[in-house]
C-alpha cells in the first residue's frame, strides 16, 4: 500500500464542497484513494470499518443506460439507497455518507441533475457538502455534450500516477510519515523552509541507474506489481488499448483511431519540447483541424499536458507555443521501446525524458501542496529556456532546470538569471535538479540540488 498525498485535500474538500471531482488517468489509483479516505472516514467518526457510501460504476452498461436516460432519477434512486444503508446508530449525528459515481465523464447528462438536486437541497436548507463524489480517467469539463459545469457546487482534484515520494515511502513501510521532500514544492516558496532544510553540505543519494529505472518505470500502482519488463509492456499495450477503444470513443467520433497511436509515439519522441502544430500534423498525416481535435483527446484523457508559456504579461501568454508533456514518462518510454539502457547510451533522448519526468514529479508535489502554484515554461525571443516556471497566487516566481550530468556549471543558470531579471521583485529562487549529491549554492537565489530531492 502506498500513500497518497492528495487524500488530506479530498478530506478537506468533502468537509465544504456539495461536489468533489477526483480526475486522474486510468489505472492512476483514483477509486482506491477515494474509498480509503472514506472508510479511513468512517472510523473516525464512529469506529466503523466499512464504507456506508453507496459506490456505482458507470463502465456498468446498465448503471449507464439509466444514467444516461433518466439522470434526475437515477441520482434519486441512488441517494435514498446510500440513506437506507447508512442508519446505523453511529450516523445519527453525522453527515450522509457521500454517493460515489465513478468514470462519471461517460454520462455527461448527469451534471444538471446534480445542480439541480444541490441547489433544491441548499434552498431547503439541508448540509450539501460532501453529498456527490465523482470520479473521472477522462475531464468531463472538456466532454462536447456537458452543458453544465456546476460552477460555484464543484471542487475538481487531480490525482495523477504515484510520486516518487508516494513509491519511495511506501517501499519504506511508512504509510503515514509525509517524508520531506513531499513538501519541496512549498519549501521553494517559503525562505525559511528552505533556509531550514538546504544548506552547503547536505548530500542526498542520487545514483544515475536508479534515475533511469525512474524514468521507465513511472507512477502507475499496477506497473510496481509487474516483475519483468515484458509484463509491463503488456500492462501498457492493454492499458493503450482500453484507452483509445473505449475513452476517447466516449468523448468523441474519431474517424481515424489508428492515428491516435502515431501521434503518441511522435510526441513521446519529442517530449518537453515546444508544440509545432504544422510540424507535427505533417509527421501524423493529418490534417492541422484533425490533429488539433487529437490533442484535446489526448489532454482530456491525461495522456499528455500542454504547459503553457511564462510571459510577466499575462495577456501575452497565450501568444506563445506551449510545451508538450507526457502524462507518465513510463509511458512514453513504452511507445519507443526504451528501456534505461537505452537511454543510457541516447543522451538527446534522456534528456527529452529527464525533463518530461522532472516536471512531471514537480507538478505531482504541486497538486497536494498549500501554495498551489500555475505550471509554465519559458522560452524568450532569443530562445533562452527555463524547463519549468512555477507561480504562487502571489505572482511569485520559482524556476527548474533539469540536467542528467553529474556536475552543475554557472551556465546552466542562464536561463534561471534570465527569468530572476523578468519576474523581479517576485522572484523566489531557480533550482537545477541535477544527476550529482551536493547542493551547492550558485549566487542570489540560485541552487543545483540532487534531482533524488524529489523522493529522497
Amino acid at each position: 500500500m502506498f500513500p497518497r498525498f492528495l487524500a488530506q485535500r479530498l478530506e478537506e474538500a468533502l468537509s465544504d464542497t456539495p461536489v468533489v471531482l477526483l480526475t486522474g488517468a486510468r489505472q492512476c489509483g483514483k477509486t482506491t484513494l477515494l474509498k480509503t479516505t472514506l472508510v479511513q472516514g468512517e472510523k473516525t467518526r464512529a469506529g466503523a470499518n466499512s464504507l456506508n457510501s453507496t459506490y456505482l460504476n458507470l463502465d456498468d452498461a446498465v448503471l449507464l443506460g439509466a444514467a444516461r436516460s433518466e439522470p434526475r432519477a437515477f441520482l434519486e434512486n441512488a441517494l435514498r439507497q446510500g440513506n437506507t444503508q447508512g442508519k446505523g446508530a453511529h450516523q445519527e449525528n453525522s453527515a450522509q455518507a457521500p454517493l460515489i459515481i465513478d468514470e462519471v465523464q461517460r454520462a455527461p447528462e448527469l451534471f444538471p441533475a446534480l445542480k439541480m438536486l444541490v441547489d433544491e437541497a441548499r434552498g431547503r436548507g439541508e448540509t450539501v457538502a460532501g453529498r456527490f463524489l465523482l470520479t473521472g480517467s477522462a475531464n468531463p469539463l472538456l466532454v462536447p455534450r456537458l452543458s453544465e459545469s456546476l460552477a460555484g457546487r464543484m471542487e475538481i482534484l487531480r490525482l495523477q500516477p504515484l510520486a516518487q515520494c508516494e513509491i519511495e515511502a511506501g517501499d519504506q513501510g511508512q504509510n503515514t510519515v509525509r517524508p520531506a521532500s513531499a513538501s519541496f514544492v512549498d519549501e521553494c516558496f517559503d525562505d525559511g523552509a528552505w533556509a531550514r532544510r538546504f544548506h552547503t553540505g547536505l548530500s542526498l543519494p542520487c545514483e544515475r541507474d536508479d534515475i533511469l529505472e525512474r524514468i521507465v518505470r513511472g507512477g502507475f500502482p499496477e506497473i510496481l506489481t509487474r516483475k519483468t519488463a515484458a509484463r509491463r509492456r503488456a500492462w501498457f499495450d492493454a492499458y493503450l488499448t482500453t484507452l483509445l477503444e473505449r475513452d476517447v470513443r466516449d468523448l468523441s467520433a474519431v474517424e481515424n483511431l489508428a492515428a491516435l497511436p502515431r501521434l503518441l509515439t511522435l510526441l513521446s519522441s519529442r517530449a518537453a519540447n515546444l508544440l509545432n502544430l504544422a510540424d507535427v500534423a505533417r509527421g501524423v498525416g493529418v490534417p492541422h483541424s484533425t490533429l488539433q481535435r487529437y490533442l484535446g483527446l489526448l489532454e482530456a484523457t491525461f495522456l499528455v499536458r500542454l504547459l503553457p508559456a511564462w510571459h510577466r504579461e499575462t495577456s501575452k501568454r497565450l501568444l506563445k507555443a506551449p510545451k508538450v508533456l507526457l502524462g507518465e514518462t513510463a509511458l512514453g518510454a513504452h511507445l519507443l521501446k526504451a528501456d534505461a539502457k537505452r537511454l543510457a547510451d541516447d543522451a538527446f533522448l534522456l534528456g527529452s525524458l529527464l525533463e518530461n519526468f522532472g516536471c512531471t514529479e514537480l507538478l505531482k508535489l504541486a497538486s497536494w501542496s498549500e501554495t498551489a502554484p500555475s505550471a509554465f515554461h519559458l522560452r524568450t525571443a532569443k530562445d533562452q529556456e527555463v524547463d519549468l516556471v512555477l507561480e504562487g497566487a502571489g505572482g511569485e516566481v520559482v524556476g527548474f532546470e533539469f540536467k542528467a550530468s553529474t556536475g552543475v556549471s554557472s551556465d546552466d543558470f542562464k536561463g534561471l538569471k534570465v527569468l530572476r531579471e523578468l519576474s523581479e521583485p517576485r522572484w523566489k529562487r531557480g533550482v537545477v535538479l541535477y544527476g550529482g549529491t551536493r547542493a551547492v549554492p550558485f549566487g542570489d537565489r540560485l541552487w543545483a540540488l540532487p534531482i533524488s530531492t524529489l523522493w529522497a
